[in-house]
């Protein structure tokens, strides 16, 4: 059983470890972050957002390919404390903090693509 426990400790702590963050101190202007992945090979990324935001505004994943221009859009507004996961298969990554209606506020976004 300690076993078991000390595993399932390392695992979390490792996973821990590729998460990096960024901080959205003002709240009400847009902002882009340029992000790079882990691993040469990622196949999913992660977004943990926590925070308080006296309004409402977006998280944009945004990228391009062959065929096109594409985003994901996530909306946040007041108390927030989410996590965002989906496949991913570039080595970059666009991601846009845009305000709609915010007056104050603070967010935290740690990242990881793996």
């Amino acid at each position: 059983m300690k076993y078991l426990l000390f595993l399932v400790l390392l695992v979390v702590i490792c996973s821990c470890l590729n998460f990096r963050e960024l901080t959205i101190s003002d709240s009400s202007k847009e902002q882009n972050f340029n992000l790079t992945a882990n691993s040469e090979t990622p196949g999913q990324y992660t977004l943990i957002a926590k925070g308080q935001l006296d309004g409402e505004a977006q998280l944009i994943v945004a990228w391009q390919s062959p065929d096109g221009n594409y985003s994901r859009v996530y909306q946040l507004k007041n108390k927030i404390d989410t996590i965002i996961k989906d496949e991913w298969y570039q080595s970059t990554m666009k991601l846009t903090y845009k305000p709609l209606n915010i007056t104050n506020g603070e967010l935290l976004i740690k990242y990881s693509i793996d």
